[in-house]
Formats: C-alpha cells, sequence, structure tokens
C-alpha cells in the first residue's frame, strides 16, 4: 500500500493546531478556529466536559503570602504546611489552625477579581483533624460582611447557608470531602474565605489551637465545582485534554470518545455549525426553573459532567412540573433536549413542548423516555400547531440518557414553554405521579433538527462558535493536483437526509474536490470534482445508515473510481478534465469551503494521496477487514514510523490522544 502524503488522525493537538502525522514537519497540520469556552466534548473518561479556568492561585500552597491569614496561628507555630496526603495521593495537603486564645473563626482568604450579577462556584478538598467543622463564604473586602455554609467533616453535610448560597459536599474517600458554594456576584471584588471552625454546624465560634486539612483551592464561573484543576502562579483553564496557562482555552479541535453503548471509545474530531442555547439555567435545574411547589428538589447529584450539579426531583402530587419560558415562533424547528437518569420511583420522565394555559398544559406536544429501559415510550399531541418530527434517547453512561424531540411550529404560542414531567405511565400518556422521581441535567433548546453537543448556561443564552478545521498553501503538495486519491472515515451519530456536509472540501469554488453528504441526496454520499475548465467527476452512492462510514476515491482523467465500505460506486459522470488542478491549496475538514455545511459529527481519518491508487488498493482503504478497522496505511506508519512518540495504539483503532500541554 503506498503512503499517503498527508494523513490525519485526530490524535495530536494544542490550541489552534490539529497536527498531521504525515508529514511530521508542521506542513501538513491545521488551524483549528473554535471559542471553545461555550463547547463541550464527551471525553476519554466518560464524561460531558467544557471549559473551565481556576481562577485563584496557589491553589494547593496556602503557606504562601499569595493568601491572607486571620485569627490563624502561623505556619511554623502551629500551621502546618504538606502535613498530609492530599486527595491526589501527594503530601501536599496544609493544616491550618485557630490562633491561641482566639473563639472567633479564623482561616486564610484571598482578594479576587469578579463581575457583577455572575455566578460563581468556590470550593476546597477539607478534612477533619482536632477540629470537625469547615466555613466558606463570600466577603465584600477583607473581613468584611459575607455569605457563608458550614460543613461537617465527619458527618459530611452541610449546615444551613445564608441567603442567596447553593452549598453542596462530596465524599471523596479517606476522609476528605469536596465542600463548595455557589452564589450570584453583587459586586467587582470579593474575598474567599477558607474557615474552620470547630464548635458546630451553624455556629461562628472555634476552638483554639485546633484545626483541619485543606488542599486543592478552585473558584470559577459556574453554577458547579467541576473537575480540579492545580494551578501555581497563573490562572489556569482546561478543555480535551489540553491545559492552557492564563483565562482562555480558544480553538482547540475536540477529540470526542462517544459511542452509543454508553462507554468511551476511540476519539474522532468533532466538527459542528454554531448552535445557541436558548435557556437558561441549563446546568443545574434547581434554580432558573419553575418548580411546582409539589415537586420536592434535591440538588448536588453527580451529572454527566462529573460535577455534583445534577437534580433530583419528586413529584409529590400528579401536577408537578419543571418547565422554562422558551422563544418557539412559528415555521421554525427547535429541538429540545435534556440528560436524564432512573429515579427509583419512577420509570422516567416527559419532555414537552407547549403553550401553557394559565397555569396548566394548554397545547404542545410530548414524548415519554424510559430512563429505567433506555426506551421510547409514548408520544402525544393536544391542540393544532405543534409536530412531532422526531424522538430518540442516547446513552452516556453511568444510567445517564440524552433525551431529544424535534418539533415543527405551525403559530407562535402565546405563552411557550418547554419542560419536563414525572412519570411511570410510559406507554400511555406520559403524566406525573405521587412519589416519582427522576434525576435531570442540561437541559437544551436550539434552532433545527439536530441535538447538537450541549451547551452550558447559567443566567443566560449562550452560543457555541462553529467548529472550523482548515489548512492553506502548505498543503498544496499533499494532494494530486491532474490525480490523487482520497480517503475518510467518519463516525455518523446524525442522519439528515438531503442536508449537504462536507467530509473533506479542498480546493475553491468551481475548481475543488468535494466529497460528502450531497444536497438533495437523503444520506448519500457524493464525491465531485469540479475544474474551471467545465470538467466533471460524479459519484453518489447508496442510501447510508449510522456507525463507522470510510470511503476512499481515486480521480484521473477519464478514470475515477469510489468506493464506500468496500463497495463500488458506480459513476453519474467519470468525464474528462484535462486542465490541471493548479489551486488544490486550500483544505477544509467537516465543513464546506465557504465554512458551511457542518459534518455536524466526527471524523476519524483523512489520507491524501498524490497518486490515483488502484482500484483493489481503493477498495481495501475503504474495507474493514478480519481484525482492522484502520487502514493499513495507517497502521503501518504507527508501527514503523511513529518515532518519538509516546502513545501508539496498542490495538488498530485504540487511539488516545497525545496531548500537548502548552
Amino acid at each position: 500500500m503506498s503512503t499517503p502524503s498527508l494523513l490525519i488522525v485526530p490524535a495530536r493537538l494544542k490550541a489552534g493546531t490539529l497536527f498531521s502525522q504525515i508529514p511530521t514537519n508542521g506542513s501538513g497540520d491545521f488551524t483549528v478556529v473554535q471559542a471553545v469556552g461555550n463547547a463541550t466534548r464527551y471525553n476519554s473518561s466518560g464524561f460531558v466536559e467544557s471549559a473551565k479556568t481556576n481562577l485563584i492561585l496557589r491553589s494547593e500552597e496556602f503557606d504562601n503570602a499569595y493568601w491572607s491569614k486571620s485569627r490563624m496561628n502561623a505556619f511554623g507555630s502551629g500551621s502546618v504546611a504538606n502535613a498530609t496526603t492530599a486527595p491526589d495521593g501527594t503530601m501536599t495537603a496544609d493544616y491550618i489552625q485557630q490562633q491561641t486564645g482566639e473563639t472567633i473563626v479564623g482561616g486564610v482568604f484571598r482578594a479576587i477579581s469578579v463581575t457583577s450579577s455572575t455566578i460563581y462556584t468556590l470550593a476546597v478538598f477539607a478534612k477533619q483533624s482536632d477540629a470537625r467543622y469547615l466555613r466558606l463564604g463570600f466577603a465584600i473586602g477583607a473581613g468584611g460582611a459575607g455569605i457563608f455554609c458550614n460543613f461537617d467533616l465527619q458527618d459530611g453535610i452541610a449546615g444551613t447557608p445564608s441567603a442567596g448560597i447553593t452549598p453542596r459536599i462530596t465524599n471523596f474517600g479517606n476522609g476528605w470531602f469536596r465542600c463548595s458554594i455557589t452564589a450570584t456576584s453583587l459586586v467587582t471584588a470579593s474575598a474567599l474565605h477558607f474557615i474552620y471552625q470547630g464548635n458546630s454546624l451553624n455556629a461562628s465560634t472555634a476552638t483554639p489551637d485546633t484545626g483541619i486539612f485543606i488542599w486543592g483551592a478552585q473558584l470559577e464561573e459556574g453554577s458547579s465545582a467541576s473537575e480540579y484543576i492545580p494551578t501555581t502562579t497563573v490562572a489556569r483553564t482546561r478543555f480535551a485534554g489540553v491545559t492552557v496557562d492564563g483565562t482562555v482555552a480558544a480553538n482547540i479541535p475536540r477529540l470526542d470518545y462517544y459511542t452509543s453503548n454508553g462507554t468511551p471509545g476511540c476519539p474522532g474530531l468533532l466538527v459542528e455549525p454554531a448552535a445557541t442555547n436558548t435557556l437558561s439555567g441549563s446546568v443545574s435545574l434547581d434554580t432558573g426553573w419553575a418548580i411546582t411547589a409539589d415537586t420536592t428538589v434535591t440538588s448536588g447529584i453527580v451529572s454527566p459532567s462529573e460535577s455534583t450539579n445534577a437534580t433530583l426531583f419528586q413529584a409529590t402530587v400528579n401536577t408537578s412540573r419543571v418547565r422554562q419560558t422558551a422563544t418557539l415562533a412559528s415555521g421554525s424547528t427547535y429541538t429540545f433536549s435534556c440528560f436524564g437518569k432512573f429515579g427509583a420511583l419512577s420509570s422516567g420522565f416527559s419532555l414537552n413542548v407547549f403553550d401553557e394555559n394559565s397555569t396548566t398544559y394548554g397545547s404542545g406536544v410530548c414524548q415519554a423516555f424510559n430512563l429505567n429501559e433506555g426506551t421510547l415510550g409514548a408520544s402525544g399531541t393536544v391542540g393544532a400547531g405543534f409536530t412531532l418530527q422526531s424522538v430518540g434517547m442516547e446513552n452516556y453512561g453511568n444510567g445517564w440518557y440524552r433525551c431529544r424531540m424535534t418539533v415543527l411550529m405551525g403559530y407562535t404560542p402565546t405563552t411557550p414553554r418547554v419542560g419536563f414531567r414525572i412519570g411511570t405511565q410510559i406507554t400511555g400518556r406520559p403524566l406525573s405521579v405521587v412519589s416519582g422521581t427522576v434525576n435531570a441535567w442540561g437541559a437544551q433548546l436550539e434552532v433545527g433538527s439536530v441535538a447538537t453537543s450541549y451547551i452550558p448556561t447559567t443566567t443566560g443564552t449562550v452560543t457555541r462558535n462553529a467548529d472550523v478545521i482548515s489548512a492553506s498553501g502548505n498543503v498544496s503538495g499533499s494532494i494530486g493536483q491532474t490525480e490523487g486519491s482520497i480517503y475518510v472515515e467518519v463516525d455518523i451519530q446524525k442522519l439528515l437526509g438531503t442536508t449537504q456536509r462536507a467530509f473533506i472540501d479542498i480546493g475553491q469554488a468551481g475548481n475543488r474536490l468535494f466529497l460528502g453528504y450531497g444536497n438533495g441526496l437523503t444520506n448519500k454520499i457524493r464525491f465531485l470534482l469540479q475544474t474551471s475548465s467545465g470538467g466533471l467527476v460524479d459519484f453518489e452512492s447508496a442510501a447510508t445508515t449510522t456507525g463507522i462510514i470510510r470511503i476512499a476515491v481515486g480521480y484521473k482523467n477519464n478514470d475515477s473510481a469510489m468506493y464506500v465500505n468496500g463497495v463500488s460506486v458506480s459513476p453519474i459522470s467519470n468525464g474528462s478534465f484535462t486542465a490541471t488542478l493548479t489551486t488544490l491549496s486550500n483544505i477544509y475538514l467537516g465543513s464546506s469551503l465557504s465554512a458551511a455545511d457542518f459534518l455536524n459529527d466526527k471524523i476519524n481519518a483523512v489520507a491524501l494521496y498524490g497518486t490515483r491508487l488502484s482500484n483493489d488498493a481503493l477498495m481495501l482503504l475503504s474495507m474493514q477487514g478480519n481484525d482492522a478497522y484502520l487502514p493499513q496505511a495507517i497502521w503501518n506508519f504507527y508501527e514503523d514510523s511513529r518515532a518519538g512518540n509516546t502513545e501508539v495504539p496498542t490495538c488498530l483503532y485504540t487511539r488516545h490522544a497525545d496531548i500537548i500541554d502548552v
């Protein structure tokens, strides 16, 4: 098998760049544009991951001068740095001790600049020693008036918080708890307090010369504590395995590990168009949503993001509901999605898009989801003007399913709402029942017929920018200008009918090579070669289904071929193109040359060749062998030519991200 002139197997990346495996001198690398702060991916640990920034410095060094101390015995005179084993197994946790003779609570704090009217979460790991209680708080200035919550480090419970604070506590084992408080900032600067106390769960007094262990402080925007991000001298942001110093993690290609069975698979390059989540408070559904008084709410449930920001809802009567005002306009198509997990007292929940009549369900559509078995239940329509176009649910692991429904609006509702109800009547019209329970997280309402990757929101709508992955100029030698071959492997989870979607687009308008789903062709793959002199090569495959699809095409004057999963595709036009394709210097992955026609799915591999491979070679490239999921050329490269790479896959289709930490 010939060696490709350009090979992309999404694995090596940094902010702004997707590296090629061939060539290795940088001339085949792709530029990435994506404001990743609003994007998410399904990571290799099986969780929905978004970019998060720890705004606190010296997160494990409470003895450092960065931290101010109040009513606390100094380090070396009671307090001890690196006193015990931290949750990560290192000897980096500190012991802080109440000042001798002082009964008013003391501890460490730091003034941090924050943005007014913005939700923040402050978290720290804590463990009892000769004192039992921790206090976390937001205060205006050092020692100023503030809001607080105490935590019991023996029983693992939170005390009564000040108004405006949402507390959470999670057991991390070996006596360690991660305690957090969430509140909306009302000023532009606050002091953060990590304060222990030794007397009770709801008091402001402490016992002198006693203390607790603390480690891993984190302050971030948002309504929950994300995975811990250690810092030293600068704030740090983490996304897609890349940790970036500073407060921005933009333009990082998204390696997504999602598979339909709910366990992480092999990474593919996720390429999506821009989208907007029009719902506020989509992360923690216990705030920002109208919840009927007959519904009991329990926050702090571990969500698909691995944070404790999901909510358990319990219906106490059959009128219980959770809902939010939405934007729904006549003639538009909307997709409403929400993550749900089985609650012990019910089978599932029903998603609803409706026009509310007073405080009751007026007209609309509903779809039930059996979260116990992972199956669809009944759907229903009440009143005219709502058309339920499609429904579905995807397994995200750990018992969580992302449930979705797509609705075409026939009119503009007077009081538009979206939401859900808890139910056991999965085979009939889904209604709430007494003592029904369900876990919920991550609601999203977006324009269009596709549930794109989850976009977290807090106080308002949020837009995720498109993934634009391209190369120009320096890759002109990677693709044949008079003859050549292209291999693409894609992982299709969403069939979009007649929508045009690009796998790869090379060249420029009127002088290009396009491979993707064809415009107006229902789930059919098209290879199109056009030249400015009128030359045309055109192939259209049979209709495809979801899953892994491998396409290999070869082109040459009056001699072109296309194979899809080992099957030859007959040409519509296999014509002449005597002009040289001298302008094939722009390459777009997952979108067209005009940064449109986005794939809305994953690319697993791309290979370009400067010659027209034989039909047998093209067929082999597009086939799935007995024990091979990737073309032999790619495996040969990993086996023989990956000098210096420390992450050679252990099997043909186990591709782990070889991340550069920048």
